[in-house]
């Protein structure tokens, strides 16, 4: 990540196992934050590097307390452990994870007694809180694809009730609240995009497979933008891992100029770029980069480029095989013509 005019890297020297470097760009300029835990083992920077509020958020473990929240300002007396969620030694764990700069605080996934809920901080060791126990007991409500539109939080929980479902939340307890129950067993969301006040996502109702669905915030006003593939299969692709850390980075639904982009296939074509203004009319194939039923997008776990589409110089990027090349790196302008 970059805060200011500094670039935050994690990094081993040989010397030190994976810590917390900064660089400003020179040789001179880049060098080791704080080894947090001494010794060749390193600090287990396991969930990335996310700022907020000119600090930057992580999950580390020292070796003492296990991985906990940590923060810093770039300097070693400025990085410390913000809260141990979880007292214990090394191996009692909170393992914090997908962080969201949300403005006033930083929410994210992390775990006590209760179980990994959705909690909150504000940088200060008594501002970071658990919002709320969504699945009261130890099992937890395992809040991923944590996402801002209009000012609202939107999340992906399970309550131990509805199974995994959309939830929004104004950063209070009582304004943390189930959206929809789309599928009674759970309509497994794992990413979420925002454009405006709507949040974009990829859900399926127990009757269909996974589609793109889109939701203001309201029950009635969640709901699917289009059966892409009809019937059981899934249209729209995303992430599906049981363990959200392994989602974490990969985006196979952006927004690209007020759009929606994302991966699907209709069951004529293969996984080819797809683009939504969220109508069903306005939900169409980009381009068949590879015709038929062969898939042209590779962007799975497991692939070092993890990551279908990322935004370039008003460019969406992204790699793909036509069948001819192999994988490459592709580009669009949105338009079938500007590949």
């Amino acid at each position: 990540v970059v805060m200011g005019d500094i670039a935050y890297f994690t990094a081993q020297d040989g010397d030190h196992g994976r810590e917390l470097w900064r660089s400003g760009g020179t040789n001179e300029t880049t060098a080791l934050v704080k080894d947090i835990r001494p010794g060749a083992t390193g600090s287990e920077i396991n969930h990335g590097l996310t700022v907020f509020n000119d600090l930057i958020l992580f999950s580390a473990n020292d070796g003492t307390h296990g991985e906990e929240l940590w923060i810093s300002d770039g300097t070693d007396n400025g990085t410390f452990m913000l809260k141990d969620m979880v007292e214990g030694d090394e191996s009692s764990d909170s393992d914090p994870l997908g962080f969201l700069d949300a403005g006033d605080f930083a929410y994210f996934s992390g775990s006590n007694a209760s179980g990994r809920e959705l909690w909150k901080t504000d940088g200060t060791t008594a501002g970071t809180v658990r919002v709320k126990d969504i699945n009261p007991g130890n099992s937890g409500s395992t809040p991923q694809a944590l996402t801002v539109a209009g000012g609202t939080l939107f999340f992906n929980a399970n309550d131990g009730t509805h199974g995994e479902e959309l939830w929004k939340s104004d950063g209070t307890e009582d304004g943390t609240v189930l959206v929809k129950d789309i599928s009674s067993g759970g309509s497994s969301i794992i990413e979420m995009v925002s454009i405006g006040n709507i949040v974009y996502f990829r859900a399926t109702d127990g009757s269909i497979g996974h589609e793109l669905w889109r939701s203001d915030g309201t029950e009635d006003g969640t709901h699917m933008v289009k059966d892409i593939y009809p019937g059981e299969n899934s249209g729209a692709y995303g992430c599906s891992s049981p363990m959200p850390h392994e989602c974490e980075g990969h985006k196979m639904l952006t927004e690209y100029n007020g759009k929606a982009y994302f991966s699907a296939s209709d069951g004529e074509h293969g996984s080819e770029p797809w683009v939504t203004d969220g109508t069903k009319n306005g939900t169409v194939m980009v381009k068949d980069i590879r015709p038929g039923e062969s898939s042209s997008l590779y962007c799975s776990i497991g692939y070092s480029f993890s990551s279908c589409f990322f935004e370039y110089n008003e460019l969406l990027f992204f790699q793909a095989s036509d069948g001819e090349h192999g994988h490459e790196l592709w580009r669009t302008d949105g338009t079938e013509d500007g590949h």
